[in-house]
């Protein structure tokens, strides 16, 4: 997945924990991690987000 960002394609974050919060929403799981760790990947890929020295800012 990192190599994947870092190359500027679109990763698997969707897939993998994009299903961890599909499957949470609909077993009525809250699944907050999953859920912004798949929002920041998204805005990392779309350029929304930027790497930072001190690491990344709140999307």
């Amino acid at each position: 997945m990192l190599l994947d960002v870092l190359a500027h394609r679109r990763c698997e974050i969707d897939v993998i924990n994009g299903g961890v919060v599909t499957r949470g929403e609909l077993a009525g799981v809250p699944t907050p991690v999953n859920e912004a760790l798949s929002r920041a990947v998204r805005a990392r890929e779309t350029g929304e987000l930027r790497r930072q020295r001190r690491g990344i800012s709140t999307v």
